[in-house]
């Protein structure tokens, strides 16, 4: 890879809180001080866990107490919605070359409200 691509391990944009932490951790905030060039970056949990693409798990807590019958019951996001886009853009959040608009994404939103993602070029 050539030393001016914008994906070479040199460039400001191939850091672990710019690019790996998001997605391998849950809850992650990345916390950029653009005025002192800094981040203080936070997560609840190493690891990709089930709130990381459900959202909170504290109304799925009160249904599994009550010991319902659907396995993902209470969480925010449900991938078997009947409606693809739901699953494709909670993937895609991961799973997409795009660019972060804030810090980090919130569980339920749409994927632009939070990412712009790269559309498709020959480079790509």
């Amino acid at each position: 890879m050539n030393v001016k691509d914008p994906l070479h391990w040199s460039k400001p944009s191939q850091n672990a809180n710019f690019m790996c932490v998001e997605c391998n951790t849950t809850g992650y905030k990345r916390n950029f001080d653009a005025a002192k060039n800094t981040f203080e970056s936070h997560w609840n949990s190493l690891g990709v866990g089930c709130q990381a693409c459900h959202g909170p798990a504290s109304n799925h807590l009160e249904w599994t107490a009550k010991k319902g019958d659907l396995i993902h019951a209470g969480f925010a996001v449900d991938l078997k919605d009947n409606n693809a886009t739901v699953e494709i853009e909670t993937c895609a959040r991961c799973h997409s070359r795009r660019a972060p608009l804030g810090d980090g994404f919130t569980v339920g939103k749409r994927l632009m409200d939070d990412y712009l993602p790269s559309t498709l070029t020959r480079e790509l």
